[in-house]
């Protein structure tokens, strides 16, 4: 039996032109790949790509009733057959990448935090437990939200916020951008 990805659309106003992003079900676009297309058709060149991630990036992170963007999407810059790393921005908006070889690669440094929670992040032992918590323990605690039993810390060295649930020994901490809720 073959297995075949679902692959989702999402259309966005670029400067008076529609531009046509591919994404998987986790919402993630492979810009190294025919997934980011004029009208749907033709493929942004790297050079095209770059200033589209600037816009793109600033556009999201306007207030939710200006933004023109419905859809976030994240950026990987996987070549055929692979995921690769994600595309972060800095807080001037701009990718953090490099141009290789006419490939956009990310040059975005993960941090020891990070690591060791993707490490352990669908594990539900004891030991990944007791890993990860001695990390945040490492970390700066910021707040504790009673009603979802989660307490907030923000990493000593890369200033990542993480959410961690305290529900059961298998729990793994999240990254606070990713979730959708807001938070003070």
């Amino acid at each position: 039996m073959e297995y075949s990805l679902k692959l989702y659309e999402r259309a966005v106003d670029y400067n008076g032109r529609l531009v046509v992003l591919v994404c998987d079900p986790d919402q993630l676009v492979m810009v190294n790949k025919e997934n980011i297309k004029w009208d749907g058709v033709t493929p942004l060149t790297v050079d095209e790509i770059v200033p589209f991630l600037k816009f793109y990036a600033r556009e999201v992170r306007k207030p939710e009733d200006q933004r023109t963007i419905k859809y976030p999407v994240g950026f990987m810059d996987g070549l055929p057959g692979e995921y690769g790393d994600s595309i972060v921005f800095d807080d001037n908006c701009d990718p953090i990448i490099k141009i290789e070889d006419g490939y956009i690669r990310s040059t975005r440094v993960i941090c020891e935090c990070e690591k060791l929670i993707l490490s352990h992040a669908y594990s539900a032992t004891r030991k990944a437990y007791k890993e990860t918590t001695r990390l945040l323990n490492n970390c700066t605690f910021l707040e504790r939200t009673s009603s979802l039993l989660e307490n907030t810390y923000k990493c000593t060295i890369c200033g990542e916020v993480w959410f961690r649930k305290k529900l059961f020994p298998g729990s793994y901490p999240v990254k606070a951008q990713t979730q959708n809720k807001k938070w003070k």
